[in-house]
């Protein structure tokens, strides 16, 4: 089995969590009138997490125009409720295993992400990691494989020298195995998850501490 020389990790609910109590992804649904099922999930991350803004208004006004709204109060609501529903913090068992894998492998960061109250988050984790694959930097959305092909390319090494971590099925361990990485299903136990995984994987963990079982 060949070597492991880039691992690659999902962002939020893997290496970080929302520490707001509230659910985006449920309070837009609400908002808006439409089930939180994976449908409108991947329809919320394509209205805004597919470019930078430099505010709220920007992205609220995308995500309205996306579902078909031309409603400035509703706009602005969209707008006040990401300002109030976004704090992100980094799990305390991520940067330990940061420093400890990254000794004498390349580490990414491929996540589908909004651009706006992610800063501080970035700063901390871009001392631990090589790079970033942002879908909001890239315009792709995971489980699009053009973006597990662009981290591949920028750290030149074949998939089979690659690992993806990651708490999505479908989005972030289904695509990467199909394109020939191995892949680590992340299930932590912990009650601010956005996601909640049903599905079940062969390789599957609670914490990062036991990523060492498969990147020797």
């Amino acid at each position: 089995m060949p070597v492991i020389r880039a691992v690659f990790f999902d962002l939020w609910d893997t290496l970080i969590y929302n520490e707001k109590r509230n659910n985006i992804m449920a309070a837009l649904s609400g908002m808006m009138g439409v089930e939180l099922a994976r449908e409108s999930w991947k329809r919320f991350e394509n209205a805004f997490m597919k470019r930078r803004y430099r505010n709220e208004r920007e992205a609220a006004a995308d995500i309205a125009s996306h579902f078909g709204i031309n409603n400035d109060f509703v706009t602005e609501k969209i707008a006040e409720l990401m300002k109030s529903a976004i704090k992100p913090k980094i799990f305390p068992d991520v940067i330990p295993e940061l420093e400890r894998i990254g000794e004498n492998r390349k580490i990414g960061i491929i996540s589908n992400t909004m651009s706006l109250g992610i800063e501080g988050v970035i700063r901390k984790l871009s001392g631990h990691v090589d790079d970033f694959f942002l879908s909001c930097d890239l315009g792709v959305i995971k489980p699009d494989p053009e973006i597990f092909r662009k981290a591949l390319a920028s750290f030149r090494v074949k998939p089979e020298e690659a690992i993806m971590f990651g708490d999505n099925y479908l989005d972030d361990i289904e695509p990467a195995e199909r394109m020939g990485m191995r892949a680590v299903l992340v299930k932590r136990d912990f009650p601010l998850l956005t996601w909640h995984e049903n599905r079940n994987h062969r390789n599957t963990i609670k914490t990062l501490s036991e990523i060492g079982r498969f990147i020797k």
